[in-house]
């Protein structure tokens, strides 16, 4: 089978993708219609960010004026001469800096009320929804590769660029949703997929993240942070460590422990096994127990599975997560 080359899985960079979002957004004007269904989707497009915004009475589109980097924002869009448009465009990174604050500032000062400003945070990347909901609370929209795709799905347009940058959206929608194959937590975007579904299977603040360290680095989930009644400086919580392509566990630690040694964290282990075992669940000593701002004190054992049909058991996963919970509560009352 011949495999199709695809340009931006040549063309992997943000630069790429801010030129791909540029060029679409100006197909979008009503002079450029010598792709009619082009033009239609770019027009779709530029709807489809007024609608996230919430714009009510969205209007037909007509005149669009987009560029890259003013003043070094990603993208800008003039619409209608009514709606300036500013799009902070991600792949795999984060906001740095306080990039989103100054975006905000610079364009509020530049119009001074003579354009309705909307601010979108397009990311055909995963991200955790701690993190998005604080790109949210800085007066950002969020618009996701899934909102993306809706709409480039139903254009009818055979240009290859448009065709190109679709398909490669899909792959990532599909290696993201892959999480329910076993085997394809080896992967870093099914591994991402699991941790979105998993925030939105629980009730609590959760995180995730890659965590660089000299073993190569881990893809963390980070949950149930439950104080301790006898040292309220410490917290038990819940860890997923997914090393790709090596393992994935699930951890009970303890953090502000800098102050505890390798005998104290063998004491709450103590406290954990006695727990676990009310409660059907099976842990072990971590490899070591180390004292610092964080320490794991319980490996809980087989809390990833695979199904005879080689599906991830997420079952018995969840169950698995909500019996630790329910150790967790009973041992901080103990330390």
């Amino acid at each position: 089978m011949i495999k199709k080359i695809n340009l931006f899985e040549i063309a992997t960079s943000e630069l790429s993708q801010d030129s791909f979002i540029t060029w679409l957004l100006q197909w979008a004007d009503e002079n450029n219609t010598t792709d009619s269904h082009l033009n239609e989707t770019a027009k779709l497009f530029v709807s489809s960010l007024l609608e996230i915004a919430k714009v009510p009475d969205i209007p037909e589109i007509k005149k669009v004026e987009a560029r890259r980097q003013w003043k070094h924002i990603d993208i800008t869009a003039d619409v209608n001469e009514k709606y300036f448009i500013v799009i902070e465009d991600k792949k795999g990174s984060r906001e740095h800096g306080d990039q989103l604050n100054k975006y905000k500032k610079i364009v509020d000062e530049h119009y001074q009320n003579k354009r309705e400003i909307i601010m979108i945070y397009l990311k055909t990347g995963n991200e955790s929804r701690d993190s998005l909901n604080k790109i949210k609370e800085k007066g950002w929209v969020y618009y996701s590769r899934r909102k993306f795709l809706d709409v480039l799905e139903l254009s009818k347009s055979q240009n290859n660029i448009l065709r190109d940058f679709t398909e490669y959206l899909q792959r990532i929608e599909e290696n993201t949703n892959a999480f329910t194959n076993y085997s394809q937590l080896k992967n870093r975007k099914a591994s991402e997929g699991l941790y979105m579904f998993l925030q939105e299977k629980i009730d609590s603040w959760s995180r995730w993240k890659v965590v660089s360290n000299p073993k190569g680095g881990f893809l963390g989930f980070w949950y149930y942070f439950k104080e301790c009644k006898k040292n309220q400086e410490s917290k038990l919580y819940l860890q997923i460590e997914n090393y790709i392509g090596n393992k994935i566990n699930l951890y009970i630690r303890i953090s502000g422990a800098r102050d505890k040694k390798s005998k104290d964290l063998r004491k709450i282990f103590d406290v954990i096994k006695k727990e676990s075992e009310n409660k059907n669940i099976e842990i072990e000593k971590p490899t070591s127990f180390r004292s610092g701002k964080s320490s794991s004190v319980a490996t809980i054992k087989n809390a990833f599975r695979e199904n005879q049909n080689g599906d991830l058991d997420l079952g018995h996963l969840l169950k698995t997560m909500k019996q630790a919970e329910l150790v967790i509560d009973k041992v901080v009352e103990h330390i």
